[in-house]
């Protein structure tokens, strides 16, 4: 298994990116790939796309919104691509491993995972004790908070990001 771990302070755009990973896998297969777990249950785009929406409106008014974590499992063709956007707590990232594990799709691993991860405390040590054998790449992502534009950049930069991920999952995929 090979693991994409974003690295990067809270409230800097890891589960933004993710969830922009999730509808651009679903919307570049089309019919090859299917969501064959998730949590919340029936996952969909749509549904991914309405939180990210809301979660926009939010920052551009300056209010408080709880951020909802998705974690999927997406069949593309024979290939199993996990996401976890959790990545807040020594809980949530082993949650994340057990899932591209095979936890809940009858033991069958994710060839590729992708997570969140803080930037210090437990979270990262959890990633860093993974077993070398599973190739870990950490991805970090860039911040930039304190930027004129912030907002209008962020979305750039996490749509960007989102991409240069796709492209991780186009390369184990067959054409």
């Amino acid at each position: 298994m090979k693991l994409y771990a974003l690295q990067g302070k809270g409230g800097r755009g890891k589960t933004t990116t993710l969830k922009l990973l999730f509808i651009k896998i679903l919307k570049t297969y089309g019919s090859r790939a299917s969501v064959i777990w998730s949590d919340p249950m029936f996952l969909t785009p749509q549904a991914v796309n309405e939180q990210l929406t809301a979660e926009r409106t939010s920052r551009a008014a300056h209010t408080e919104y709880e951020v909802p974590e998705i974690s999927a499992v997406i069949k593309i063709d024979e290939t199993l691509i996990g996401i976890c956007t959790g990545g807040g707590s020594e809980e949530e990232v082993k949650y994340a491993l057990s899932v591209f594990k095979g936890k809940f799709t009858s033991g069958k691993a994710c060839h590729t995972g992708f997570c969140a991860v803080l930037s210090k405390g437990a979270t990262p040590a959890v990633v860093d004790g993974v077993k070398r054998s599973e190739k870990i790449q950490k991805a970090c992502l860039e911040d930039c908070a304190g930027y004129p534009d912030f907002d209008k950049l962020i979305d750039k930069l996490n749509d960007w990001q989102a991409e240069e991920l796709l492209q991780k999952v186009q390369a184990v995929v067959a054409p």
